[in-house]
């Protein structure tokens, strides 16, 4: 019988969050899945559904050490990631890293986030997709439950993919600011850690203010342009 610690198929999304949430916002969560779905290894692979405050949404899993089941309901603990960036001592707010250092826990979610990116991406309707998912589903669970990527669930050449995912992943976010994901949120069970998984939600980002501002204006410059013309017909 498979595990439930991911969740089932879905085409490419990169909208994964049905509705904004707010910043170090307690809510309701319950998954509504998988059902029987793409798993490797007999593990169901990413990602789940859930509601949050009764909005639906895809949820990844970042925690491969707590089994859970569908219909289970907890209150959890959102975090973006790029709260974590004035972090000093590791924060207690998120689920894992908390007898390391605070540069490591940012490494991590930050490894996490850029794969959870990475499988957002990835067009599952087809086998070929399944598998790469569940490879990023297997190097998501690496960052911080390392044994799960072994060949007690992964074949040659999945061990191999999930290993190097997990590595590019740390090569390709390296130097990088949490606050790079700050479109990247984390919901950690609330107050026993261990009641359920930690799952991870890739939202839309926000456009950068200035680039809001640059396709205002030039909309306004465009009105000006246009109105001068009508202006100049009529004279």
């Amino acid at each position: 019988m498979n595990l439930v610690r991911t969740c089932t198929k879905f085409s490419s999304l990169l909208l994964v969050c049905a509705a904004p949430y707010a910043l170090a916002t307690t809510v309701n969560m319950t998954l509504t899945g998988p059902p029987p779905g793409p798993s490797m290894g007999g593990v169901y692979t990413s990602p789940y559904t859930a509601t949050i405050n009764g909005v639906s949404t895809y949820v990844i899993c970042d925690d491969f050490l707590t089994d859970v089941s569908a219909g289970l309901s907890w209150v959890a603990t959102e975090t973006s990631v790029a709260d974590l960036q004035n972090e000093t001592t590791p924060s207690t707010a998120v689920k894992f890293d908390h007898t390391t250092t605070a540069a490591q826990q940012k490494q991590d979610y930050v490894a996490a986030a850029y794969l959870a990116e990475e499988l957002m991406n990835v067009d599952q309707s087809t086998q070929a997709g399944q598998t790469i998912a569940g490879e990023l589903s297997f190097a998501i669970w690496g960052v911080f439950d390392p044994p799960a990527i072994s060949s007690t669930y992964l074949t040659p050449s999945e061990l191999t993919a999930a290993s190097n995912y997990k590595s590019q992943a740390y090569t390709a976010t390296a130097g990088q600011s949490p606050i790079n994901y700050a479109n990247v949120e984390i919901f950690t069970p609330t107050p026993n850690q261990n009641t359920s998984q930690e799952y991870l939600v890739v939202t839309a980002p926000e456009a950068p203010l200035p680039l809001v501002l640059a396709v205002d204006l030039s909309g306004f410059a465009l009105f000006v342009l246009l109105l001068g013309k009508r202006m100049l017909r009529r004279a």
